[in-house]
């Protein structure tokens, strides 16, 4: 059973997560690596502050499957839209739960 924490706390973890992978995918665009390399680490960082993990009790297989998890839950939306995500650790990508509908556009 997955807990997912919430409030404002859980909100902020949220927030931030999805700011940092936001700026990993565009260092990633523009071939910064040691940036994507430095915003994986403070990506890290946040997951286990979000999870009050021992990283010297968890292993790395645990610890990129809560990472994948923190990520998923950071990028979800409450409303039920899908999300669809691109990440290193699944090369195809996935939708979570809801309806996609698209843009209208605008005159």
């Amino acid at each position: 059973m997955v807990l997912v924490a919430q409030g404002p706390r859980a909100d902020s973890f949220r927030r931030i997560i999805r700011q940092l992978v936001d700026a990993r995918t565009t260092a990633r665009q523009l071939g910064l690596t040691d940036v994507d390399r430095l915003l994986e680490m403070a990506l890290l960082d946040v997951v286990v502050e979000w999870s009050g993990v021992d990283l010297n009790a968890v292993d790395d297989a645990k610890l990129e499957a809560m990472m994948k998890m923190r990520v998923r839950q950071a990028c979800e939306r409450p409303s039920g839209a899908s999300v669809h995500l691109l990440d290193e650790w699944r090369r195809d990508s996935f939708r979570l739960s809801g309806n996609v509908t698209e843009p209208t556009p605008v005159e």
